[in-house]
């Protein structure tokens, strides 16, 4: 496959994967060349007359690389639209009401869904497009299989201690859990008992937040939290408990990195970052204060 040059820049979160080095585009130039010529893997979907969707993962360590996406004519010369740094996520996450929709400069997409446990759309950046073209393709449709895998991607976080269990919120049971969650879909349907109810409950927070905020930290009481980081919609500052801690190497570089997999309120994702860019020492059961490109793979 011969490759037609296309304008790029240093995309932020490379120094994610291990390429906190790379600078100028000429580097950046090289890097997308080796990728294209030595690809892990590809994805080649029809895309018009003579004309092909061309997606390349090209894996420097466990999960994790950088992918192009672009077309290749019948000629066999590709041409680069764009690319990002990923890491693959390994643990599935049930959603409803899972959607995408094509972001309006690239062929790129945006994944959404509701998660009870968070409360709010999660919406985050979509890392398998060639496949999602296909299905959409076959079914006309938007709406996907309910089966997301979360990662994420860092470049700034730090490690907190395990708050104090006895003098933390209250996290409630699986059952009570299951309840809620119950009670949050009644109210999105419209239930006005559900609705006071849910209210009564973050009134009681609120207030128990309120009085204990006065002579406490706000880490040694909120255990863990999800919230929208920034102006871009797919990133969100995150703080969840640390259940497992690798140290992994960019096989190109060989830059160390730390993968680390969080549960952040009832889900649970692998977050990728650079060994420079933590602060503390991850261990389990400590918590990860991290800011993050939220990425999903959908699968089919």
């Amino acid at each position: 496959m011969r490759v037609k040059e296309g304008a790029s820049t240093v995309h932020a979160f490379l120094r994610a994967v291990g390429f906190s080095r790379l600078r100028t585009k000429k580097e950046l130039d090289r890097l997308i060349m080796n990728i294209v010529q030595n690809p892990t893997e590809k994805v080649i979907k029809p895309a018009g007359d003579d004309t092909f969707f061309v997606q390349i993962y090209r894996e420097f360590g466990p999960d994790f690389g950088i992918s192009v996406v672009g077309e290749c004519d019948a000629e066999g010369v590709f041409s680069m639209e764009y690319y990002f740094p990923y890491i693959k996520g390994d643990l599935m996450s049930g959603e409803s009401n899972v959607q995408a929709e094509r972001h309006a400069a690239h062929e790129s997409y945006a994944g959404v869904c509701e998660d009870a446990n968070i409360g709010v759309a999660i919406i985050f950046y979509l890392n398998n497009p060639g496949e999602f073209r296909d299905y959409f393709e076959k079914y006309r449709t938007c709406r996907l299989p309910d089966e997301v895998y979360f990662s994420g991607l860092s470049n700034q976080a730090c490690v907190l201690l395990e708050v104090n269990r006895k003098l933390a919120v209250p996290s409630n049971s699986v059952q009570s859990k299951a309840e809620r969650n119950k009670m949050i879909m009644a109210a999105k349907a419209g239930d006005r008992k559900a609705i006071e109810s849910l209210t009564m409950e973050d009134m009681d927070t609120y207030t128990m937040i309120s009085r204990r905020i006065k002579t406490e930290d706000v880490y040694s009481i909120v255990e863990s939290y999800f919230m929208p980081y920034g102006i871009e919609s797919d990133q969100y500052s995150i703080l969840g408990t640390i259940l497992d801690v690798h140290t992994v190497t960019n096989q190109l570089t060989g830059e160390e990195l730390y993968r680390i997999t969080v549960n952040c309120n009832e889900l649970v994702m692998p977050i990728l970052i650079h060994k420079e860019d933590l602060y503390g020492e991850p261990e389990l059961g400590r918590r990860l204060k991290a800011s993050v490109w939220l990425q999903g793979s959908l699968s089919y």
